[in-house]
């Protein structure tokens, strides 16, 4: 099964025209897209489709971006959040959350960026598919300085 759909490949073209256009059009830029993902679990024994949609918001004035992703599905369900700011040249996360709901079994991840105190918050809660045990993780980790961290979409926004 394909993971991104024959559109998505034909419009991607297109998008990486139009979009460096967008950029300079002005100081906020706002991109909105649907995605689909088909998602199969124990070598497709067990397969789920995903539709979503995704909104995009850059605010190059005052160095500030926001995406949210939210999908649904039968018997799936997903909601990503990814926030941050814009210093010393490089895009940095603030807050990363996602929480996912693959037939009533849910998993959360919860990371927070505090770049002054040089600390990176990672809690998450996640259930295991056919024992349904419930895993936790709450951790402080300290970034060293000279040391960059990246999240999904802070990654994307450095690499473009």
């Amino acid at each position: 099964m394909s993971l991104i759909g024959r559109r998505v490949v034909l419009m991607m073209p297109f998008s990486l025209l139009i979009r460096p256009l967008a950029v300079t059009a002005g100081d906020i830029d706002v991109y909105t897209a649907t995605y689909s993902a088909d998602v199969g679990i124990l070598y497709n024994m067990l397969t789920l489709h995903l539709r979503g949609h995704i909104e995009e918001t850059i605010d190059r004035r005052n160095g500030h971006y926001r995406v949210v992703a939210t999908g649904e599905g039968s018997s799936i369900r997903n909601r990503f959040e990814s926030s941050g700011v814009l210093g010393a040249g490089r895009w940095k996360p603030i807050r990363t959350k996602s929480h996912f709901d693959v037939r009533g079994r849910q998993s959360e991840t919860d990371v927070a960026f505090d770049w002054s105190k040089r600390e990176v918050r990672y809690q998450a809660q996640g259930e295991t598919f056919f024992l349904r045990r419930v895993r936790r993780v709450d951790d402080i980790l300290s970034v060293p300085e000279g040391v960059h961290i990246d999240d999904g979409m802070s990654a994307t926004l450095n690499y473009a």
